[in-house]
């Protein structure tokens, strides 16, 4: 049996103040994500002193509750460490999928270091971070297919979205739609079938307090995308339209498990309208192929938005797995089969 070694990042655990770095700079999200403001946020001590003073919100310096260091994203720790886990495990076996791996140990390593800040010389600030223990072991040499289907699904990861913080920002949802999206087109290189991968309704599934509206609109996504499929097969022909047609029927799973979803929370279900219009979408006349991956793109939108919403984590990891299907989807309509960042 072969344990899995625990990647880490360490949190400060010394109750040290913000200012023990002198001034830390944390820069905003790369455009990419969704922000194009490159200001910098700057915490310096003589300005951290003055603002407690004048506020009077610290009675004692040492007073350890009211210090708040910048942080990372725990979930996208416990992404990383899962990534991170898998490149080394597929070195040797599929390095074609470990490579896929390494790309998002990187990006995600990026979002890391962004959020803890740098030093004003540039250098990385120490002890930032949590431990992330990736739990179990699997056999040497098991198939790349069992390792994924691990860190997909892991309850780490699910444990994680449990947290009014994690994955509550639009470009750490994006990257974590994009790590996942990327998982589910390592897996089909792997052998599994697009119907494995769609997420399973979780068993507390009438939990879905704070997404209400946005679980409605990623129903009504999931409508315009089998809409859209039925649109666009004619105009298409050969393994093309045999493709099509399957995506539609993948999404039909989505799109009843939805409905389901929302029966069991006692919300009113939305029936599909007779035809839909997508905002921006190219033209399914002269650009069917085009058409449809702005389809998936705006499925993988709406369940990010349930994602960012919802408060159960069962519920949070439904929304995840399906926007990172979607995200792949495009990508695989795009002739990227094996994109590791789908979406981003």
């Amino acid at each position: 049996m072969r344990t899995w070694a625990v990647s880490t990042h360490r949190v400060d655990t010394k109750c040290r103040p913000p200012w023990h770095h002198s001034e830390v700079i944390v820069e905003p999200p790369s455009p990419s994500f969704a922000s194009a403001s490159h200001r910098t946020r700057t915490l310096s001590r003589r300005g951290f002193l003055a603002a407690a003073l004048a506020v009077g919100s610290l009675p004692a310096l040492s007073a350890c509750s009211h210090l708040v260091a910048p942080r990372p994203d725990y979930a996208i720790e416990v992404l990383h460490a899962l990534a991170a886990r898998d490149a080394q495990s597929l070195s040797d076996a599929n390095p074609d999928l470990a490579a896929v791996r390494s790309a998002q140990v990187t990006e995600l390593d990026m979002e890391i270091t962004r959020a803890c800040g740098t030093h004003k010389d540039g250098k990385p600030v120490d002890e930032c971070g949590s431990d992330v223990a990736v739990p179990g072991s699997l056999v040497t040499g098991s198939d790349a297919k069992l390792l994924l289907t691990d860190s997909r699904n892991n309850p780490v990861l699910t444990n994680a979205l449990d947290s009014r913080t994690a994955l509550r920002e639009e470009h750490t949802a994006r990257l974590a739609t994009a790590v996942d999206g990327g998982i589910v087109l390592a897996l089909r290189v792997a052998g599994a079938e697009w119907e494995e991968l769609i997420p399973l309704i979780p068993s507390d599934r009438d939990e879905i307090s704070g997404a209400e509206e946005q679980m409605t609109k990623a129903l009504q996504a999931e409508y315009m995308m089998i809409y859209g499929v039925g649109v666009a097969a004619p105009r298409l022909g050969g393994d093309t339209t045999t493709a099509l047609l399957a995506r539609g029927e993948r999404h039909r799973i989505l799109r009843d498990r939805a409905r389901l979803i929302l029966e069991d929370s006692d919300v009113e279900v939305p029936e599909s309208a007779p035809g839909y219009m997508p905002e921006g979408a190219p033209s399914p006349d002269t650009a069917p192929v085009d058409y449809m991956i702005a389809l998936e793109r705006y499925c993988a939108q709406a369940w990010e938005d349930v994602l960012l919403a919802a408060n159960n984590p069962r519920m949070r990891m439904f929304a995840l797995q399906a926007a990172g299907v979607a995200a792949a989807g495009a990508a695989a309509l795009g002739g990227n089969n094996l994109e590791p960042l789908p979406g981003l």
